[in-house]
């Protein structure tokens, strides 16, 4: 299983915007 936070931790801003969008 993915650690999501630890994840979003090492990504910079842009990229968890990204990710957060694409989650939704």
């Amino acid at each position: 299983m993915i650690d999501v936070e630890e994840i979003l931790s090492k990504m910079n801003l842009n990229q968890k915007i990204n990710y957060d969008r694409v989650m939704q």
